[in-house]
């Protein structure tokens, strides 16, 4: 499994800002995730330049958040 480094983290944050500013119209519910995603992985960025260690529990969060929004978003299954 490939470890977390804080050059896929930002590709990561930037992947979701960009789909969260596509043409998809989110919901205010999935727009709140997406944004709450985003802030959780700026925290796991900041504890791995901290050098902190990476805690399993962070990086489900991020997981769970963005199961949810893709679970709530019915009309993201036509997207390719």
């Amino acid at each position: 499994m490939e470890e977390f480094n804080v050059k896929s983290i930002d590709a990561l944050i930037e992947g979701i800002k960009n789909l969260s500013q596509s043409r998809c119209s989110f919901s205010e519910e999935e727009k709140v995730l997406l944004k709450e995603c985003v802030h959780v992985l700026k925290k796991l960025k900041l504890l791995l330049q901290q050098q902190k260690a990476l805690h399993v529990a962070t990086a489900i969060k991020v997981v769970e958040l963005l199961l949810k929004v893709f679970v709530i978003g019915e009309h993201l299954r036509d997207i390719h």
